[in-house]
């Protein structure tokens, strides 16, 4: 099992723009290509069709522990309401 805190990085080839998307094409681990669809923002704004890019994809343990945070106080709240103490 991969480290959590370890990060994947992998090339893609930006194909084209379509209205707010980047389409990019990327090759997995066993050579098949996937097309995937990024929003326009998360590509620098420097680039152009045919370019080459390296993505970065890491766990955020921050934002994790404020989900489930969020997640755990909608449910006490949830429960407040269904006893009648809210």
């Amino acid at each position: 099992m991969m480290d959590r805190k370890e990060g994947k990085r992998t090339s893609a080839y930006l194909d084209r723009f379509e209205g707010d998307f980047a389409v990019l094409y990327i090759e997995d681990t066993v050579g098949k290509t996937r097309k995937v669809n990024l929003p326009r923002e998360c590509v620098p704004d420097s680039v152009s069709d045919g370019d080459y890019l390296t993505l970065s994809v890491s766990f955020d343990a921050e934002k994790t522990k404020q989900a489930e945070e969020e997640a755990l106080s909608l449910l006490d709240d949830d429960e407040e309401k269904e006893d009648g103490n809210a």
